[in-house]
Formats: structure tokens, sequence, C-alpha cells
């Protein structure tokens, strides 16, 4: 194929248009960044404004659009009342959990696929989301108070590279969880002191949950653990 002579030439004007269009572009581009450059910081600062007031209106929203609630706020501890999960939303199952002032630990135990799990990823989930500014999938009278930190162990931290079983996996979490705890903790077990002989494991737990009683955060736990059941009871 040879290329008429005629399009040749056509072809190297179109080119020659082309980078003259670019050239005029970027003149245009750079005079307007030269007189909006003393505005930048009025700009940086109204694009700052209206990202707060952007998350504020998306909030606002889903809540109306969701018939979520403002958590009440609490000196301690936490109320949930018909708390849902959202991910699970309308399939979920509302909940009713209590941790009152002068409580500083609760024990949820249970069947399997009874809830608990799902109940302790509930509890700090809307923590997080009301220190957030996020209403709640809740009723009214739901409450919180605000937390330093929320730590939670919920998994597996099973690792063959790391050569650490479940039980050690969860031990090393939990240990450094330990380390950092204090009175203005919410701290979230699952299964605590399971992965092990249960004997072990619930003596560990026992002198765990300890700890944390001594450190004063606020612990809540699953367990299946019977000996562990009557830990709480004594």
């Amino acid at each position: 194929f040879v290329e008429p002579e005629e399009l040749v030439q056509k072809n190297n004007e179109l080119v020659e248009e082309e980078a003259k269009y670019r050239m005029e572009l970027a003149r245009i581009l750079r005079d307007a960044t030269a007189r909006l450059l003393p505005e930048a910081p009025g700009i940086e600062a109204a694009r700052a404004a209206m990202a707060v007031l952007d998350g504020l209106y998306a909030r606002a929203r889903h809540a109306a659009a969701e018939g979520h609630v403002m958590a009440r706020d609490l000196g301690e501890g936490f109320v949930l009342r018909r708390a849902r999960h959202p991910l699970l939303g309308r399939r979920a199952v509302p909940i009713d959990v209590e941790l009152p002032e002068g409580t500083r630990t609760l024990i949820i135990t249970g069947p399997n696929t009874g809830g608990k799990t799902v109940t302790l990823k509930t509890i700090g989930l809307l923590a997080m989301m009301n220190q957030f500014g996020l209403a709640l999938p809740a009723a009214p009278e739901t409450g919180f108070a605000v937390f330093g930190e929320v730590y939670a162990d919920i998994g597996d931290e099973q690792s063959i590279d790391q050569s650490l079983s479940t039980f050690s996996g969860h031990m090393r979490v939990i240990g450094d969880i330990a380390a950092k705890a204090d009175g203005r903790s919410l701290v979230l077990l699952d299964e605590l002191g399971s992965g092990t002989d249960p004997e072990e494991g619930c003596a560990v737990a026992m002198s765990l949950l300890d700890w944390f009683i001594g450190s004063g955060c606020l612990t809540v736990l699953t367990t299946h653990h019977g000996i562990l059941k009557n830990y709480g009871y004594s």
C-alpha cells in the first residue's frame, strides 16, 4: 500500500494542528493556574470544609434511609437495644446487650451458631460507628460511652509461615492487647482459651480475665468452656 501524496500532506497538517492545540491548552492551563495560585490556601480550606460537610450529609442520608438512630451518651459501659449488625441488614436477628455502670466484664455463652460471635462483632462495630458520628441500626434506648481504644481478637490467627498454631496465634494477639488496654478500653475476645487442652485453656483464660479486670477495661468475651462460665458466677 502506497499512501497518496494528497493524504500525506493532509495528515501532516492534522498533526501540526493537534500540536498547536496541545500548546494552546497548556498555555491556558498555565495562565489559569497562575491566576488561582494566590487563592490556593482558600481553595484548600474550602475543599476540606466541603469534604466534612459531604461526610455529614452522607451520614444523615444513610441514617434517614435505613431508619437508624443516634446513640445516647453514657458515662460508662454500653446498652444495646434491638441492635442489628449493619452488614446483615434486615436479615439480622435484633439483640439486646448491656454492660451497665460498675460492671467490667461480660461472658457470653451458648450453642454453636447461636450468635455469640455476631453479637461480639455487633458490639465492636456499633461502638466504632458511634465514635465516627454514625447513626446505629438499633432502638433509641441504645447508648455508648466513648472508648479510648477498641481491641478485638476474633477469628483464627494461625500462621504456617510464622510457626503459629491456633492457640499461640490467639495468645500473641491477646498478649499485645493486654499490654495496651487500660480503663478507657473496650476489649472483645472470641472463644477465649480455645485451641488447646480445655483445662489449660481455661486456666489461661481466667488469668487473662483477672488481668483485664485489674486494668479496669471493659471486657466482653464468648466461651464454650463450663469452667469459665462457673468462674463468671463466682
